[in-house]
């Protein structure tokens, strides 16, 4: 190794963990938000529609300073948007045609997954069984 390349490779070798700790440092920053969130959140809270109960919630994800939760209460794959504060299903997400895009799956079982990416603002999610991860944008119809 002369020295030049031995420069060379320390240079890559540096840029390579300029990029590595800024990529660490926004997983970190998002753990840390959501253990705040969860520090702030202690006990439950009763989640209900305008005149119903929901009360089969799974796979919550908190985004955009709301809880979005999957329920297999309504015998439909959707995500109820719940407002932590008081408990309010503030929209309700219905993606039923989904299923409609799994291609040769008939082992797949009830949709359940649900998860945010902050950078592009977008939600994942699946099913147990799934054989496919959709990448969606949740937005208000008004």
């Amino acid at each position: 190794v002369t020295p030049t390349s031995y420069l060379q490779m320390l240079k890559v070798f540096g840029n390579l963990l300029k990029s590595r700790r800024s990529e660490i440092t926004l997983k970190k920053e998002r753990y840390d938000n959501g253990l705040n969130q969860i520090e702030k959140t202690s006990g439950s809270i009763e989640v209900m529609t305008n005149n119903k109960s929901v009360n089969k919630l799974n796979e919550l994800e908190w985004a955009q300073g709301l809880i979005y939760a999957n329920t297999y209460q309504f015998q439909k794959d959707v995500v109820v948007i719940v407002q932590p504060e008081t408990g309010a299903v503030v929209g309700v997400v219905d993606f039923t045609g989904l299923r409609e895009k799994l291609r040769n799956n008939p082992k797949a079982e009830a949709f359940n997954g649900i998860a945010y990416h902050p950078q592009r603002n977008t939600f994942f999610v699946t099913g147990k069984y799934w054989n496919s991860l959709f990448e969606v944008e949740i937005y208000s119809e008004e």
